[in-house]
């Protein structure tokens, strides 16, 4: 008689609980013994697949390179379709979006590439673009007031 997966119904009973979560978030939820409980929903859906674990979405990959991560649910049925995040769209998506986490240092570099002044302080990229714009025109109408 074979032996009752433990590992498959750990893995089942946490994502009924706490609803659906990626592998890695199984795996720190449940400390050592999560790596098992995550393996056997791999074991599980190749061996019954649609009978106990499905994807229910993807999301995308932050600070590294790498395929969608699968987020799965303790449910039967089908798999949500994997989006294509190759599209010229997503690729414009992400620009975007380092353009605005970065935008202070992009600066700083296209004006020193030209030639430009750089701000004095370093610590200037660190505010946020309103801000620096109000320290860079104080700065100028102090420059102007000062005696020459």
């Amino acid at each position: 008689m074979p032996n009752k997966p433990i590992w498959r119904e750990l893995a089942y009973s946490t994502l009924r609980e706490h609803g659906p979560m990626s592998k890695a978030d199984l795996i720190e939820l449940l400390g050592p013994k999560g790596n098992a409980a995550a393996a056997s929903i791999a074991t599980a859906r190749h061996e019954h697949p649609g009978k106990f674990f499905r994807v229910t979405r993807y999301d995308v990959q932050r600070g590294r390179a790498g395929r969608e991560i699968p987020i799965y649910a303790a449910a039967p049925g089908a798999d949500a379709p994997r989006p294509d995040f190759g599209t010229e769209q997503a690729r414009k998506d992400r620009q975007r979006r380092y353009y605005q986490r970065n935008q202070a240092q992009i600066l700083a570099r296209t004006h020193a590439r030209r030639g430009k002044a750089t701000p004095a302080a370093m610590w200037l990229t660190l505010l946020q673009p309103k801000e620096r714009r109000d320290v860079a025109n104080s700065a100028r109408m102090a420059a102007r007031s000062a005696p020459q």
